[in-house]
């Protein structure tokens, strides 16, 4: 069986069908308004938009232009990406 599926190449909708099996939902959040602007009353009012849904990491880091593992990185961290970016692994409430 290896031998017969060796060389082998899906085609885009079968990589993506793959991706959503194996994968980590990615959620990408926007923070509005932008941080640097919050004062201190306005912290409170800071919303989560949902910017993207990607099917794995990879696909994530080709989005933001950046490597698999550091998605990875903000991921496990909690950190926000660029200030204005919070990348999840589940979805928050709305």
């Amino acid at each position: 069986m290896s031998k017969a599926k060796l060389g082998k190449i899906h085609d885009d909708k079968t990589k993506e069908a793959i991706s959503i099996a194996n994968g980590t939902p990615v959620y990408l959040y926007k923070i509005t308004p932008e941080p640097e602007n919050f004062t201190g009353a306005e912290r409170e009012k800071e919303k989560l938009i949902l910017e993207k849904t990607v099917h794995s990491v990879r696909e994530a880091g080709k989005f933001l232009k950046i490597s698999h593992s550091t998605v990875s990185k903000y991921l496990k961290s909690g950190a926000l990406f660029k200030i204005i970016l919070k990348i999840c692994s589940t979805k928050l409430n709305d």
